[in-house]
């Protein structure tokens, strides 16, 4: 059902910068320019990319560039998120589980590992995750008037609620918490030292470009394509979460009103 499944439906929902994002920040795409090309080439760009990065390159020489199940991404994505280094998911393509519950699913996952990432740091650690993701907001917020630095209190907050579920606009503001889980998820799509080496480096793409030094006890994975598309669904699935919370409280304010 190429241009007609959830993927598409989900990407439909978000505004041009964000599709910017996931494509620089996710997807790590050799386009420059974005800003420049359409949102509705950019929608297209996107699954054109991450069903590429998902699919094995021999099959998809054989399929629709729009074709590859976003189901199988899904679960591409679930199975490197559980737990153990030869475990992977129960979820399979022909199983009932639907693509909605597979995405609740990956959240979960994700923010259990963040949690248990962030609490086996060392403060020293923290303050300089801090210090670097406050780098990328002062480099990629510079025209902004309120921007404000993100305190380690906040980002613990955020990490400890669930950094996707919970939406903490009292502390963080849309922006920042776009950056942060962006960051974040960026983590998870690395090539981590095997055997606990330590420290992995971490480069973002975009404007600000900076390097943050986090342990290697995140996640391993084995494969390039994965450094791809386990961010870029993160990213998205964070992004429609905040939508919806947005627009439910802006439903609820209404009522009172």
């Amino acid at each position: 059902m190429p241009k007609n499944d959830r993927l598409f439906y989900l990407l439909n929902q978000l505004d041009k910068p964000d599709l910017i994002l996931l494509l620089k920040n996710g997807l790590r795409s050799e386009y420059i320019k974005l800003e420049n090309y359409s949102r509705k080439y950019l929608i297209n760009l996107i699954s054109e990319e991450l069903r590429a990065a998902a699919g094995s390159g021999v099959v998809n020489i054989f399929r629709d560039k729009h074709e590859f199940p976003y189901k199988r991404i899904l679960i591409g994505v679930a199975d490197k998120l559980t737990e153990g280094l030869f475990s992977g998911s129960t979820f399979r393509a022909d199983d009932l589980y639907s693509e909605e519950e597979i995405e609740n699913e990956i959240i979960r996952l994700f923010e259990l590992k963040i949690e248990k990432w962030w609490k086996g740091m060392k403060n020293s650690e923290k303050k300089k995750v801090v210090s670097q993701v406050n780098q990328v907001i002062d480099a990629n917020l510079v025209h902004s008037v309120n921007q404000k630095k993100i305190s380690q209190r906040a980002i613990d907050l955020a990490i400890t609620r669930g950094i996707v579920t919970f939406v903490s606009g009292t502390l963080l503001t849309q922006a920042q918490w776009t950056i942060l889980v962006s960051t974040i998820a960026h983590i998870t799509g690395i090539q981590m030292l095997v055997g606990g080496m330590g420290l992995a480096a971490l480069g973002l793409t975009g404007p600000g470009i900076v390097a943050l030094l986090l342990p290697s006890t995140v996640l391993l994975l084995s494969g390039s394509n994965y450094k791809k598309t386990v961010p870029t669904v993160i990213m998205l699935l964070s992004k429609i979460h905040l939508k919806n919370a947005s627009e439910d409280s802006l439903s609820s304010e209404r009522l009172l009103t």
